[in-house]
C-alpha cells in the first residue's frame, strides 16, 4: 500500500513535470513564432527601404544626367554665340579700316 501510494506520487510528479515542461514549450514556440513574424516584418519593411532608396538613388541620377546635357548644350550654344560675337566684331573691324582707309 505504501509502495503503491509513493509509486503514484512519483507518477503524479512526473505527470505535473511533463505538463510543466509542455506548457514551457509552447510558451517558448509562441514566442518564437512571434519573434520570426517580427522579423518578417522588418525585413519586408528594409526591403521598401532599400527600393525606395534605390528608386530615389536611380532618380537622382537620371536628374543629374540630365542635368548635365543641359549644362554641355548651354556650353555649345554660348560658344557658339561667342563665335558670332566675334565675327560679328571682326567684320565691324574690317568696315571701320575700310572706312578709315577711304578717309
Amino acid at each position: 500500500e505504501q509502495t503503491q501510494t509513493r509509486f503514484k506520487a512519483e507518477l503524479q510528479s512526473r505527470i505535473e513535470e511533463s505538463r510543466m515542461r509542455e506548457e514551457k514549450q509552447t510558451r517558448t514556440i509562441a514566442v518564437l513564432q512571434h519573434s520570426r513574424q517580427d522579423l518578417e516584418h522588418s525585413m519586408e519593411g528594409l526591403k521598401r527601404e532599400m527600393a525606395q532608396e534605390k528608386a530615389a538613388a536611380s532618380g537622382a541620377a537620371r536628374e543629374a544626367a540630365q542635368a548635365a546635357e543641359e549644362a554641355a548644350t548651354a556650353a555649345a550654344h554660348a560658344v557658339e554665340a561667342s563665335k558670332e560675337a566675334l565675327k560679328e566684331q571682326a567684320e565691324q573691324k574690317d568696315e571701320l579700316v575700310k572706312k578709315f582707309d577711304a578717309w
